[in-house]
């Protein structure tokens, strides 16, 4: 082989082994992120964890005391809007999902289990839901305190 025939030869020899290796290496990396993400209780940030977080810290910020009564029997406590954050650790969610699930087995008939669910920190408490398990129309949400505690089911 002449000297310029193997400067071309190599170039492509190293495209071929990028072609032949590199998408299986990025596609094996994608499909870890894609598992660490659906292997997590989280879900999260979206849109809908969103307008549930606005809407919480619209429901804490009133002062009628009706309004306030109604937040106390959901099993909340007062908070400012910065203590209301969608939850990211895959322990708490985890615990929550748990702690979810356990606490179906109260509400006859049984909602399905879930995998994953909103989790929301409303101060010392959490809110999970997940939008797929319905009572009718609503959402169904469970409170728990830190120690994972089924406080409250509610509905919006």
């Amino acid at each position: 082989m002449t000297k310029s025939r193997a400067l071309r030869v190599w170039p492509l020899a190293l495209i071929g082994l990028w072609a032949s290796c590199g998408p299986t290496l990025r596609s094996e990396e994608s499909e870890s992120v894609a598992t660490t993400e659906q292997s997590t209780s989280c879900r999260g940030p979206d849109e809908e964890s969103a307008d549930h977080v606005w809407l919480l810290q619209q429901a804490a910020a009133q002062t009628d005391s009706d309004l306030v009564a109604n937040w106390a029997g959901m099993g909340f406590v007062p908070v400012s809007a910065e203590d209301i954050v969608l939850a990211g650790d895959p322990t708490v969610c985890a615990s929550v999902v748990q702690a979810y699930n356990a606490a179906a087995d109260l509400n006859p008939p049984k909602d399905p289990p879930v995998d994953s669910l909103y989790v929301i920190r409303v101060g010392p408490r959490y809110d999970g839901f997940d939008p797929a398990v319905r009572a009718g129309e609503f959402v169904v949400h469970r409170v728990f305190d830190t120690t994972f505690t089924h406080l409250d089911t509610h509905f919006r």
